[in-house]
């Protein structure tokens, strides 16, 4: 088989596909909107637009341009303020690419509001209220998101450091136990017990610890 025609074929198959892809809304809209009142049509042009603005936002922030990106999902927003990807898309450049804690805050609140069984969202907040130094609310936080989901490591471990933050040593040690059993793989539990450990005089305990991390890493 000619491998060079193949290939063009792909990306020939490939650009229709995009092209498709681009009109459909185009086409659904004159489907969708054929015979509907001003209202029906409004609301129709609406969810095209908030949709739009979010996959601009998603774009822009593959593109690493995140202050543009957060304009695009906010305005997604001011024309449906309970699209649920669109807040969802925005506490994550606001979290992890601009680091505005406070604002990574309101913004799982409203996640949290729209899904309150999202356990990933009461992580992320979690993570916010953390690193603003508010470390009892965030154990507040982090055990609502163990309560609703006892398998996720990631929210035993971020419980297991706001423990460790306010004091709580036998109690953090536990939860970087648990998320050890869910995910053996995590080094930093195995780091974060041991500087616990280490700082309670439990030397052999902090060294086996600190061996098992580097064994990871």
């Amino acid at each position: 088989m000619n491998t060079s025609f193949a290939r063009n074929g792909f990306r020939t198959v490939k650009k229709f596909s995009q092209t498709m892809q681009a009109i459909a809304p185009f086409t659904s809209m004159t489907a969708a909107t054929s015979g509907a009142s001003p209202s029906q049509r409004d609301a129709f042009m609406r969810l095209l637009q908030t949709t739009s603005f979010v996959n601009q936002g998603n774009a822009l922030q593959a593109s690493q341009k995140y202050e543009l990106a957060l304009e695009n999902y906010e305005k997604a927003l001011e024309l449906n303020p309970s699209h649920l990807k669109a807040h969802e898309n925005k506490a994550a450049v606001v979290l992890e690419k601009l680091q505005r804690f406070d604002q990574a805050v309101e913004c799982y609140d409203k996640v949290i509001e729209l899904e309150p069984a999202r356990c990933d969202a009461l992580v992320n907040k979690g993570l916010a209220l953390f690193n603003l130094n508010k470390f009892e609310d965030a154990v507040l936080v982090y055990q609502e998101a163990v309560q609703l989901d006892q398998s996720n490591a990631e929210a035993h471990y971020g419980l297991g450091s706001a423990l460790q933050a306010v004091g709580r040593s036998d109690e953090a040690i536990e939860s970087y136990s648990r998320a050890l059993e869910i995910d053996p793989t995590r080094a930093e539990a195995y780091v974060s017990k041991a500087i616990i450990f280490r700082s309670l005089k439990r030397s052999d305990e902090a060294t086996h610890c600190f061996s098992k991390a580097i064994e990871i890493k």
